[in-house]
């Protein structure tokens, strides 16, 4: 039996894996290969994200001022990039985060292209202008701008894209509004011609020249009712005899 300070337990019913401090039960003598790679991974992962070095003179510097050794936790976590605070603020044209839309409307990126991992890191957080709450992505602009230079052949290459897809919406725009104004003459004339027939036919101040009154018969009150027709538009009229 072994005292515990909380009771009496007998060894040969202690559960496999208890470890009291006795190394003859549950001990690192008796953990497998594959407990302690285990272990050494999840270690790894808990501290990938040490803190710098003791000395100064091995610890990353910022890649843009090559001085601080304090690097911007977004940048250099999520989009791997060594860059200070101080540096991310002053060079906005490299380090400021775009949004998806705005990647796929300035820089004409697709979807498949975006979400591809390897080729951009993206940041993740809830979308406060989302009705749904969903969540929206970022992505760092130096990366975005990388790529698609690279795409379009260069910076000139993605100017002219732009004014090509500006003049495409240009000349779509204007197709459109002929098509609106062609229908527009269209009805217009229609209206017209319809006018002069009726004109042609009728005369411009048409005088209806109504006939004799007819028998109608009764209506549910029980007068008469006299009915009376245009003899030139063939209007007619319902006339109660009280």
């Amino acid at each position: 039996m072994t005292n515990l300070n909380g009771g009496y337990i007998n060894p040969q019913d202690r559960p496999s894996g208890f470890d009291d401090g006795d190394d003859g039960f549950g001990s690192k003598k008796q953990k497998t290969l594959e407990d302690w790679k285990r272990e050494q991974q999840e270690r790894r992962h808990l501290y990938e994200n040490a803190p710098p070095p003791e000395h100064i003179s091995q610890a990353p510097k910022c890649i843009e001022c090559q001085v601080n050794i304090e690097m911007d936790p977004v940048m250099d976590d999520i989009f791997k990039l060594k860059v200070c605070k101080s540096c991310v603020k002053q060079h906005p044209e490299k380090y400021s985060l775009l949004t998806k839309t705005e990647c796929k409307e300035d820089y004409f990126l697709t979807d498949p292209e975006l979400n591809d991992p390897e080729l951009f890191h993206k940041m993740e957080k809830p979308n406060p202008h989302s009705g749904t709450f969903a969540r929206m992505q970022l992505f760092v602009r130096c990366e975005v701008e990388r790529f698609a230079f690279k795409k379009w052949g260069s910076e000139e290459g993605l100017d002219k894209e732009w004014h090509r897809r500006e003049e495409g919406k240009s000349q779509r725009r204007e197709k459109k509004y002929q098509q609106e104004m062609l229908k527009m003459r269209m009805k217009t004339r229609a209206q017209e011609f319809t006018t002069r027939l009726k004109e042609r036919k009728h005369g411009k101040a048409h005088v209806h020249n109504f006939s004799a009154p007819i028998d109608g018969g009764t209506n549910d009150d029980g007068y008469q009712v006299l009915r009376r027709r245009c003899i030139d538009c063939g209007l007619e009229t319902e006339e109660v005899s009280i």
